[in-house]
């Protein structure tokens, strides 16, 4: 025998883990209790994520450009707030210094993806060795 914590009253469970006497009990519940649940600061539209590309993505579910999870990067975030406009298609933002988690604004930069491409081609080929290799 089990007691239902909304009403109280005591019942014989018909299935492993159950909690409440009746489904009209398990709704008045309505989720109070749950374990890992986060509100204020910590709540999704607060959080940022770190990719496996690492990159950091952060909850923006009306943007345009927001994808399937409705995240999209912070760094992308950051330079369209200083422009005070949407970024194009045509545009990427790089970061300076490499570091994909510095989104400072002096770190960014606003360009085309083929200048993008270009750039980071160049940086690939001072990294060569004298017989063309990676080091």
């Amino acid at each position: 025998m089990s007691i239902c914590p909304v009403c109280t009253c005591e019942f014989k469970p018909k299935r492993k883990g159950q909690a409440f006497c009746s489904l009209s009990c398990r709704q008045k519940n309505n989720g109070k209790g749950r374990r890992g649940q986060r509100t204020g600061l910590q709540s999704k539209p607060y959080k940022q994520r770190l990719t496996r590309d690492g990159h950091l993505r952060m909850y923006a579910a009306k943007h345009p450009y927001a994808d399937g999870r409705k995240e999209m990067h912070v760094h992308d975030m950051v330079m369209e707030l200083h422009l005070g406009r949407r970024l194009l298609p045509t545009e990427c933002v790089h970061h300076i210094n490499g570091v994909k988690t510095d989104n400072r604004l002096e770190n960014l930069e606003v360009m085309s993806h083929a200048e993008h491409s270009r750039r980071h081609a160049m940086e690939a080929n001072r990294a060569r060795n004298s017989r063309g290799r990676y080091a």
